[in-house]
Formats: C-alpha cells, structure tokens, sequence
C-alpha cells in the first residue's frame, strides 16, 4: 500500500484497527517527530477498516466526546495528543472504565423544575493517537502501547528510493507489460 518498512508498526496498528471489534481492544500512541511517517502509517491503516467503523478527527472540544451518539466497537483517530486536561480525563475513562458519564441539568416535563440526570455513554474502541513531543499524560500512555517510527538515515534511503522507483520509467515499463500480459 505504499509504505516501506516499519514492518512491526504495520502489523501492530492493523491489529489495533482490528481490535474494534473486541470487548478489550488496542490502544497505540506513536510518538515521533514532524514528517516521520506517523500520518501516514495511520492513514493507510484507516483506508482498510470500513469507513462506517471509523471515528478520525484532528482537533476536539472539551466536551465534544460526550456527545458522540455511538461509540461502541470502533476505530478512533485521535490527531496530535496535545489535548486539554478534560479530553485527556475523558480518554481515560474510555480507555479504563468502557464509559463516559456527565451529570446534565433537564427540565422534568412534567412538573417544569430542573433536576440532576447522569447521562451514560458506552464505549469500547481501539485507538490510536499520535504526538510529535512527550508531553502525554503518563497516566494515559500506562494503557497504551507507546511506538516510535523508524526516522534513521537508512528508513530515509529505502523511502527515497521507492519514492523514485514509483515515478521511474521502470515501474512505468512493468505496469504496461502488466496490461498487456492482461
């Protein structure tokens, strides 16, 4: 799918992805610089899960979560781990605890006071979010598993090298022989 290397990352965010469908599925946090891959790899990960069981955003509100009406069995994408004090709470709770709870003020319809109602939402996905720093709450990366990318010289070469090797007149020749083999 036109990703070099990174063998073992490949391997443990597929099951990550796939892990929506368990009662205790996978959570991953990759952390690595700008432009290593992280997107990337996370993106072609995506494009094999149907799209229907995917949730991908890049930035939250604070309260944004809460109000997500289905959360059960899917595949979270969480952009940069740079979030606030609250989501990082709420991610831990979904993490750990299969739910997300808020006490709510409602108007009783039939008498027309306010009261207190606890508003439960259950949650069971796999995850993965990524971060270029190490500013994660421990808390929060103790129920991950926390991967780097491969951001060697050698990782950069074979990059490179399949980036030519894609627009070559070489991978040009072999596609035609391919068609007209067909």
């Amino acid at each position: 799918m036109g990703y070099v290397g990174e063998e073992l990352n490949n391997i443990l965010l597929y099951l990550c992805a796939s892990s929506h469908k368990l009662d205790d599925p996978i959570i991953v946090l990759i952390i690595s610089q700008s432009a290593s891959g992280k997107s990337y790899l996370v993106d072609i990960v995506r494009r094999l899960m149907p799209p229907e069981e995917v949730v991908a955003v890049t930035s939250l509100s604070d309260q944004a979560l809460n109000y997500i009406d289905d959360l059960m069995h899917k595949f979270m994408i969480l952009g940069e781990a740079v979030h606030s004090d609250t989501i990082e709470y709420q991610i831990r709770e979904m993490l750990s605890g299969k739910e997300l709870s808020r006490l709510v003020t409602v108007k009783d319809p039939e008498t027309g006071k306010m009261q207190s109602e606890v508003v439960r939402t259950p949650v069971v996905v796999s995850s993965v979010m990524s971060g270029t720093n190490n500013a994660i709450t421990p808390e929060n990366a103790s129920r991950c598993f926390v991967v780097n990318t491969d951001e060697s010289a050698e990782q950069t070469r074979r990059i490179q090298e399949n980036q030519r090797y894609k627009y070559s007149l070489a991978k040009l020749k072999t596609g035609n022989e391919e068609k007209e083999k067909s």
